[in-house]
């Protein structure tokens, strides 16, 4: 009858958490494939722990396992499993947290452009600043992207100057929508004198 050699699998890369699943998969094949799943638990725990490289020795000197669980392969493969699982949590976390620095370096740097309507602009503010995590902050944010965003110069100045608006920040935006109607009635969102009545609006209401 022939025989042949199993190959071990590659060596697993810790750095790579998300990968551990197919590792460990091709693992566990190579244990059945080569015969390993029928010797002793403490050679299984020892070719895996070998497998995984260097690193490994370490990382499984750190559980908190009895002598006992320490030569069991589920007990020890458990322990590896729960420890890259968390590892990868940590990277998705990280992977979002950049991209909320990317989201808020977005709206910080939005302006209105020259062919933009006022509507146009502040909804793409509330858009951007879905994905920002400013919590509380997000009404003020918005506020202060509206002042320094708007192409009117004039009335941005008026509204940095206005004490009120700092002091009712909560419902500044809401004014500004309310005032979006009146450019409707006047024909045109990107007019001077609309973004000024835009603007006597905020006054008015704070």
């Amino acid at each position: 009858m022939a025989t042949f050699q199993v190959a071990a699998p590659e060596k697993i890369d810790f750095c790579k958490p998300e990968t551990w699943t197919k590792s460990i998969q091709r693992f566990d094949r190579f244990r059945s494939a080569s015969g390993l799943e029928e010797r002793a638990g403490a050679t299984q725990v020892n070719s895996l722990i070998y497998t995984m490289g260097p690193e490994a020795d370490d990382i499984f000197a750190s559980f908190d396992l009895s002598e006992e669980n320490k030569k069991k392969y589920a007990t020890v493969k458990e322990q590896f499993d729960k420890m890259h699982r968390s590892i990868h949590l940590v990277n998705i976390e990280r992977s979002l947290r950049r991209n909320v620095i990317f989201k808020r370096a977005k709206f910080n740097k939005r302006k209105q452009d020259d062919d933009e309507g006022v509507e146009s602009f502040v909804t793409s503010l509330y858009t951007i600043t879905e994905h920002c995590e400013y919590n509380d902050l997000r009404q003020e944010m918005i506020r202060d992207r509206i002042v320094v965003g708007i192409k009117d110069s004039n009335l941005s100045l008026k509204m940095q100057l206005d004490p009120q608006l700092i002091q009712h920040a909560p419902d500044v935006v809401q004014t500004w929508i309310f005032g979006l109607k009146i450019g409707r009635n006047v024909g045109d969102l990107n007019s001077t004198s609309v973004q000024r009545r835009l603007a006597t609006n905020v006054c008015r209401t704070l």
